[in-house]
């Protein structure tokens, strides 16, 4: 670590805006790979009497290797995506979840993962 860089740094992260009851909370998260890196992030959108609010709930990625090629990647960043979703499910755990969504651009590694749960 650099010398005037702290070791440790957190972020309150609000994803309810008013001070009120919750309808509903929906996690949206999403996987991506690229030829320079990684990348899992899941958003909430959280629905109240007086309004909706979307934000960032955590994020996680990783830089990749040169020479392999992405769609060796795509899978690797849709496992990360699917870890974030049980993190995430775990921090709101007694919250009013009502559907979890997790989003991909690859079809092959969708596919990947539909048969690794099944």
């Amino acid at each position: 670590m650099g010398k005037n860089l702290p070791d440790n740094v957190k972020v309150l992260r609000s994803i309810i805006q008013h001070q009120e009851e919750i309808n509903s909370i929906n996690p949206h998260t999403f996987g991506d790979a690229s030829s320079q890196g990684l990348l899992a992030a899941a958003y909430a959108i959280t629905h109240q009497p007086l309004g909706i609010l979307q934000g960032l709930v955590a994020a996680k990625s990783s830089i990749t290797k040169k020479g392999v090629i992405i769609t060796r990647f795509q899978p690797v960043a849709g496992h990360m995506a699917t870890n974030l979703v049980h993190n995430v499910k775990s921090a709101l755990q007694g919250l009013l979840i009502t559907r979890f969504h997790c989003w991909m651009d690859s079809t092959a590694a969708l596919q990947w993962i539909k048969g690794a749960i099944y």
